[in-house]
């Protein structure tokens, strides 16, 4: 066994992957996988976005070497906000660019014989906004595999994103984990709340809807400030009074399973004391935060390690790495971990 490392009448369509700060490019992904029997002969994970799933543009030969993560139901990966599958794109210099919101972490869970979808939804909305996109997904995987259920696993947002889902049709979930997620918001956040200022508050919704949309060539609309809203304590609190399953109600665990979906959590302690500042973390009363995300507020069902040496980028193997850690065995001792429980 490998070891474990210690310590939302129109529902909106496809993805965009950029936020204000970061560099503005992402390309759609349009091809559509039909029939359920190609799954088995697809040579590496899939892609799923509203156009449909296909196989990765990204490291398409993932050799399968054993049967540790071979989970009896597909793995799915949920992305938080700002979020993207992978983007394949030319930059200005004509060179082909290739960007993975989860680097190596499909691959390698893949590689193990499970069967693996990474999924994009909007990159800025609400949880329910989101997690209806998931949902018309997580519908299309089960047509496509001929599975009865999926193993969600969900990053910041996209663990409200996921809960979302298993709270519509548990009977289609069998697991939700929830990596760094946003279970009861983060102050960082609440920023948002300076976005009450009519003209700050135009301009971003213009940015956000707008400017973003055309720049990303794609069809979802990005709602900025609501997502904001409710990733902030008070947002957040609201979205778990109506979706409150396997939320603990203090800094503990929540329960193991509720309507029988499995619930687990991780998250990160963080990892240079530079990186608060510069994230904004400062905001937090005490340094046990991710840089994003506060301890407490990742947790989620069973909590199976609320303090991995990595910041909130750094659990999807993108981040500060200190110690260099082999993130993608975090991934795969949970798909070993659900796999030993018949999941």
């Amino acid at each position: 066994m490998e070891t474990v490392i210690n310590n939302n009448d129109k529902r909106c369509q496809a993805m965009r992957s950029t936020f204000p700060l970061a560099i503005l490019a992402s390309s759609l992904i349009t091809a559509t996988v039909t029939h359920a029997d190609q799954t088995a002969n697809d040579q590496t994970y899939r892609v799923c976005n509203v156009s449909g799933c296909q196989t990765s543009l990204i490291n398409q030969t993932v050799n399968r070497m054993e049967e540790y993560t071979k989970t009896q139901y597909p793995i799915v990966l949920v992305h938080g906000i700002n979020g993207y599958a992978e983007q394949v794109f030319k930059d200005k210099n004509n060179n082909t660019v290739q960007r993975e919101y989860w680097p190596t972490i499909p691959q390698r869970i893949y590689e193990g014989g499970a069967k693996v979808f990474v999924v994009a939804v909007a990159a800025f909305d609400s949880p329910v906004a989101r997690g209806m996109q998931l949902l018309d997904q997580v519908k299309q995987i089960k047509a496509l595999t001929g599975a009865t259920k999926v193993n969600l696993i969900a990053h910041s947002q996209g663990a409200q994103t996921a809960r979302f889902v298993a709270a519509a049709i548990p009977e289609s979930v069998a697991s939700v984990t929830s990596i760094a997620g946003t279970n009861k918001g983060t102050p960082v956040a609440s920023a948002s709340n300076l976005l009450l200022f009519p003209v700050v508050s135009q301009l971003v919704a213009y940015f956000g809807n707008n400017i973003l949309e055309a720049i990303d060539h794609e069809d979802y609309q990005q709602h900025l400030i609501r997502d904001l809203v409710m990733l902030s304590p008070i947002g957040a609190a609201n979205f778990n009074s109506r979706y409150p399953q396997a939320v603990p109600s203090d800094c503990g665990n929540g329960s193991a399973e509720v309507n029988g979906v499995k619930y687990y959590s991780m998250g990160g302690a963080q990892s240079a004391a530079w990186s608060a500042i510069f994230f904004g973390a400062g905001v937090f009363r005490d340094s046990s935060n991710d840089t994003i995300v506060g301890r407490c507020s990742t947790h989620l069902g069973t909590v199976l390690n609320d303090k991995y040496p990595l910041d909130h980028t750094g659990l999807v193997n993108r981040g500060k790495n200190p110690q260099n850690l082999d993130v993608p065995s975090i991934y795969r001792t949970q798909a070993n971990r659900l796999k030993g429980i018949g999941l």
